[in-house]
């Protein structure tokens, strides 16, 4: 294929890139293990190296390199090293953090020089948000000094580049650091030695090792001989591609004839399942790129297994010597072994068709780790595993099964469970006990159905689909006949009444002609003769007038000088007799003319109806639900497609299930048959390319899906030739998922391991952790010739997304963002492009519907209703204190409160979901230095198990209840880490089956900033009921003066203690109460005790929030409250509104103050409604600082008018 350019770079500038960010990142994420030489620090500090250890260094250099007059280092000057006297739970604290990395060059005569291309920088994964327990500071801090300290190793001194990383380490950790000191670092004493440890560049290479020497391979090809791998170009940066829309339904249904197998005949697919597989199928061609936007919850593990189900029956229908060779891959090992988990096969003890046929084989799937994890990770070895030792030997599953005696056992095991299932199937297999009879029997059953069930089916459908296409223009024409046919009715009717009218008007003018006539017979003769004669001719005129006047209208306006002139009164009725007729006889015509085109288009409608009956009766023999909406133009496609996929479902759970079994049978029969060819023929393996090839088609025909991480890809398909040859093309489809999450450097030279690829993410869930600065990358940018270098000096630091290079930034994108860019397909109402799918079944519905107006606005929650102890959404005030911890933050009064609370709830969460605690909940926050702190807390309280972490902990995972800890609260200066964009409350919100609560400051979630995360959050935590966890214990607070501390613990105890605040008080009592409730006035007659402690000279101050007491659907619940605020004036009491206040107080003078969760003027008083609720009470003989520090902070949110 001819290689792309984009601008003035080419593929292989974009390749070369990508290669020196992922080098430049695996550098800057260097494995400290490997950091084991050092010099004295005084030494590195000076800029040199004793030279003993430079000779050390030069003569460790490959044989090609001895001539080198300088070598590349990576320095690391301060160590900080864990006390060994700290008591610290394993996986609580990192051991060793090396805080800042110094690229040096040295010389031989030891002097040591800034390196010329990479500036100094801090580990990222010590850095928060980070998975690791141990934090130096905030990415935010790191990446503002770089934003805003431009340096230029080139063009300075030694003394100057150390300046600089001391002033980096000192912005980021927050205090100087010198050598040989102590330092706590998130909560933990460490020790820095006098050391500066220190490696070669060459030495670093981290986890990116056999991804950088697939890019090695790639760029070392030749241009016009070996042109890219052509899946690779087409991921590869490029213009966008020209998006298509979706498939018609026919289109569809000549997609589903690919739709062979299914792993799971329980349940069909969802119809954006099923969308999704049948564009899939489309897009065939080698080189093609799908992108499936798949938000939490929606299904992509079944549809991926879907995806392979169906390749394998189709090679299987095909007689292929193998099925397709199908990698699933991922960034990081989470992510793996969630694929891995998803492909356990799941055996139906009464189906002896649906079921391994040979022993020992338990999973769909074959995990390729690194051999290091192999050996050392005994969580993985429940799988499947396969990994190549550096000899080039297979250890793990494929060594256990591929030897003589395990043929023997599977040869007999298939032979017998083969012909129990011919038994079963009523002789659906000939009892011929070989294996080749046994595949070829397969076989035959295998097309026989697919035939028969599948293909014939769908074949109707087809048919079907172009007589419903044909149908909906019958059904416009029948729209069209229908109003032709009133419009011919409506004629007729008026023809046959003009007729009418016409035939009346014709009999009445040829009666009153008659009657004239009669009328001039009768005039005697001899008077006739007289008319000349004037008193005659008036007397005759006066006579024929007289005569004429009753008939009125049919004598009006007679064409004659006179009544006298008979005769041509006469002639002038007859000439209207003339006329009538005519009307008369032209409106009969037009009458019988009108019947006529009625009849016709009757005749018409009626062989229309006869025709759409008949389709109607075939769509009901699909789907034989009744057909309860009018049909129409516009409803018959809509039935049409419900018709067809609840066709399709059918064919999920009948059909297609047996085919993907019968497949998996053909090919364990392919495997023993090729095994016993192998063991007969004395066949070698060996790491030759084409022996590798083969290799992992065999394997595939027992584990359809290899999976392995980015990472291994290119190791695991690699073979060896003299070097290192890549398998280019010899994965048949590569599935990536969670693709979001993945750096593009890290992925792309995997596309040129296969032919076609299906990318399955989110970009809405966690980011990618990115190694790499914006400085260092858009400097590798203008280095290859992407970028041109800014003009008059400006900044790199935020080059790559300025420019609109953010999908294929190395430090800003993901490879989702570029699958986006590069698949056929964009649906309309949809801002990705991309297949989508967009049923979800996980989160009760009120919990992803928070989601879904957060990112996923296409978002169909179809989750069935469930019970749930906790509400779907819940929030706890806590009114604690953030503070620094480390380079992160801790929030104590949070984790204690969070974790006493779960203490008491612990027994009541079990019981209802029958699991360990640590199985059902989950707590989340954006620091790992309160991570640290409620894992404390929780070991305090005893409570094991229970997941504590940053959201990457919850990554792929989900637990019915979800705790939110903030950390920060609205004393904190925002806008607050997880506002900065959607993922991170996106992705704690989804992890949640049943139950999202927060605990913390709530007046830091602001509900009249919606377009805030942590606004919309707040929305639907206030708008429900009940939402707010009011059996929380506030924590204990130290004042300076003794304090007597009491606990209240339910209704009839706060009642009693606001009633003995009335009694007691002298000169002020402070109420506050979110909430207003007349009830609550009324029960305990608080507005007759405000009114008698005011008459006293008792001052009473109530603060309250209208906010809070307005809801959409119960405008009674605001009356209320504007009737209570009355009541409370009325009393005396002096009202104030303010905005979102949390805490519920009450003080008394200053000698009691009482905090907790009971709303002082709502609760209910009633015992059959009320809750369980906690406060502390402190009475002590001085308390106004407390006082004070109360209306400092009820000053700060109230509402001015």
């Amino acid at each position: 294929m001819t290689e792309k350019s984009t601008g003035n770079a080419t593929t292989r500038d974009w390749l070369a890139y990508y290669r020196a960010s992922l080098a430049d990142g695996d550098l800057i994420g260097l494995d400290s293990k490997k950091m084991d030489s050092a010099i004295p620090y005084e030494d590195f500090k000076e800029g040199r190296m004793n030279q003993q250890a430079t000779d050390a260094v030069f003569a460790a250099l490959p044989r090609q390199d001895q001539d080198k007059q300088f070598v590349e280092l990576i320095f690391a000057p301060f160590r900080a090293a864990l006390n060994a006297s700290h008591g610290v739970a394993s996986g609580a604290a990192d051991r060793v953090v090396l805080v800042v990395y110094v690229p040096a060059v040295l010389a031989r005569d030891g002097a040591l020089m800034p390196a010329r291309r990479l500036t100094p920088w801090m580990p990222r994964e010590h850095l928060d948000p980070t998975p690791r327990p141990t934090v130096l500071g905030s990415l935010e801090a790191y990446d503002s000094f770089l934003t805003d300290s431009q340096c230029d190793p080139a063009e300075m001194t030694w003394a100057a580049l150390l300046g600089y990383a001391a002033k980096m380490v000192q912005a980021v950790i927050g205090e100087k650091i010198e050598s040989d000191m102590k330092i706590t670092i998130s909560g933990n004493p460490y020790h820095i030695d006098g050391k500066a440890r220190f490696a070669t560049a060459t030495m670093l290479k981290g986890a990116g090792a056999n991804i950088l020497r697939l890019y090695d391979a790639l760029l070392s090809t030749d241009k016009k001989a070996d042109p890219l791998p052509e899946l690779l170009t087409r991921i590869l940066p490029s213009e966008p591609a020209n998006h298509t829309g979706p498939l018609s339904l026919s289109g569809e249904l000549d997609a589903a004839l690919a739709h062979v197998g299914q792993m799971t005949a329980r349940f069909p697919l969802s119809p954006s399942q099923r969308r999704t597989l049948h564009h899939f199928f489309v897009a065939q061609e080698e080189g093609s790129v799908l992108a499936v936007n798949g938000p939490p919850g929606t299904g992509k593990t079944t549809l991926l297994q879907s995806v392979i189900a169906s390749m394998v029956v189709h090679w299987a229908l095909n007689q292929a010597s193998h099925p397709p060779v199908i990698v699933a891959a991922s960034t990081n090992n989470q992510a793996v072994t969630n694929i891995i988990e998803s492909f356990a096969t799941t055996a139906d003890a009464t189906d002896p068709l649906s079921m391994r046929w040979l022993p020992e084989i338990n999973s769909f799937g074959l995990y390729c780790p690194s051999e290091s994890r192999l050996t050392r990770d005994e969580s993985i070895k429940r799988f499947q595993c396969c990994a190549t030792a550096r000899d080039g030997s297979v250890i793990g599953f494929p060594s256990q099964i591929e030897t003589p005696e395990y043929q023997a056992r599977a040869e007999k095991a298939f032979l017998e469970n083969w012909l129990t299932c011919a038994e079963a199937q009523g002789g659906l297999f000939p009892d011929m006990p070989t294996i080749p009879a046994a595949k070829a029997a397969i076989h035959v059953a295998l097309r026989t159905l697919a035939n028969e069930s599948l293909f014939d089916p769908v074949a109707r459908l087809c048919d079907l689909s172009m007589r419903v296409d044909a149908m909906r223009e019958r059904l416009l024409q029948r729209e069209r006949l229908q109003s032709a046919q009133e419009e011919a009715g409506r004629l007729y009717e008026e023809k046959t009444s003009q007729a009418e009218a016409a035939k009346n008007a014709l009999e009445n003018a040829e009666a009153v002609a008659a009657a004239f006539k009669r009328h001039v017979l009768s005039l005697p003769f001899w008077l006739a003769l007289l008319t000349f004669l004037p008193p005659v001719k008036k007397n005759l005129a006066l006579r024929n007038g007289v005569f004429l006047e009753p008939y009125g209208q049919a004598v009006k306006d007679l064409p004659i000088k006179s009544y006298a002139e008979s005769y041509g009164i006469i002639a002038a009725l007859d000439a209207r007799v003339a006329t009538a007729r005519e009307r008369s006889e032209q409106a009969g015509t037009e009458a019988m003319s009108a019947k006529a085109s009625l009849g016709r288009i009757t005749e018409d409608l009626v062989s229309l109806d006869s025709d759409i009956e008949s389709v109607i009766e075939d769509l009901v023999k699909f789907d034989p639900q009744p057909i309860s909406r009018p049909l129409t133009a516009e409803t018959a496609p809509i039935l049409h497609t419900e018709t067809v996929y609840a066709a399709l479902e059918a064919l999920d759970t009948k059909v297609r299930g047996r085919l993907w079994w019968l497949a998996v049978h053909y090919f364990e029969a392919c495997w023993l048959i090729e095994r016993r060819e192998d063991l007969e023929s004395g066949y070698k393996e060996s790491q030759a390319p084409n022996k590798q090839v083969r290799r992992w088609r065999r394997y595939a025909k027992l584990t359809p899906c290899i999976v392995t991480t980015l990472h291994m890809a290119p190791r695991v398909f690699s073979g060896y030739a003299g070097k290192y040859e890549p398998l280019y093309e010899a994965i048949d489809l590569l599935i990536l998922d969670e693709s979001g999450q993945v750096a593009p450097q890290v992925a792309i030279p995997a596309f040129a391991l296969g032919k076609r690829a299906l990318i399955v993410g989110d970009t809405y869930q966690i980011e990618p952790v990115w190694a790499v600065p914006e400085g260092v990358d858009a400097a590798n940018l203008i280095a290859f010739g992407i970028l041109k270098e800014p003009k008059n000096g400006g900044k790199l630091a935020h080059l790559p997304e300025e420019t609109g290079l953010r999908p294929f930034s190395a430090s800003c994108g993901n490879l989702m963002a570029l699958a986006q860019l590069a698949t056929p397909y964009a649906l309309p109402g949809f801002a990705e492009p991309g297949m989508h799918l967009t049923e979800h079944r996980r989160c009760a519905t009120p919990i992803i519907e928070y989601c879904k107006a957060l990112v996923y606005p296409n978002l169909q929650p179809l989750t069935p209703s469930r019970e749930a102890p906790l509400p779907h959404f819940g929030y706890a005030h806590i009114a604690g204190a953030s503070q620094k911890l480390g380079g992160s933050r801790a929030n104590f009064t949070e984790a204690e409160t969070l974790a006493e609370w779960l203490s008491r709830r612990a027994p009541e969460l079990t019981a209802h979901y029958g699991r360990p605690l640590g199985d059902i909940v989950a707590v989340v926050t954006p620091f790992a230095g309160q991570v640290a702190t409620i894992r404390e807390s929780l070991e305090k309280y005893e409570i094991e198990g229970v997941t504590v972490g940053t959201v990457h902990c919850l990554q792929g995972a989900e637990r019915s209840v979800v705790i939110f800890s903030p950390t920060v609260t609205s004393a904190d200066p925002g806008p607050y880490f997880f506002d900065r964009g959607p993922n991170m409350l996106n992705v704690a919100v989804s992890r949640a089956k049943d139950s999202f609560l927060v605990f913390g400051d709530m007046t830091a979630f602001d509900p009249s900033i919606p377009s805030r995360p942590s606004g919309l959050l707040a929305n639907f935590l206030f708008s429900l009921h009940p939402a707010e966890i009011v059996d929380v214990t506030p924590p204990r607070r130290a004042f300076s003066v003794e304090t007597e501390v009491r606990t209240l613990t339910c209704k009839d105890e706060h009642v009693a203690e606001l009633a003995e605040a009335f009694r007691i008080a002298t000169s002020s009592i402070i109420i506050v109460s979110p909430f207003l409730a007349v009830a609550a006035l009324q029960a305990d007659s608080i507005t007759s005790q405000i009114s008698q402690v005011v008459a006293q000279n008792v001052a009473v101050d109530v603060f309250t929030d209208p906010e809070f007491n307005k809801d959409s659907k119960n405008s009674r619940k605001f009356e209320s409250y504007l009737e209570a605020v009355r009541m409370l004036r009325d009393a005396g009491a002096t009202v104030t509104e303010c905005d979102r206040i949390h805490s519920k107080t009450l003080m008394v003078d200053t000698i009691r103050l009482v905090e907790g969760s009971f709303n002082w003027l709502s609760a209910c008083r009633d015992d059959s409604w009320a809750r369980h609720e906690r406060s502390i009470v402190y009475t002590a003989a001085n308390l106004s600082d407390a006082r004070k520090r109360l209306m400092d902070t009820l000053k700060v949110y109230t509402i001015r008018y």
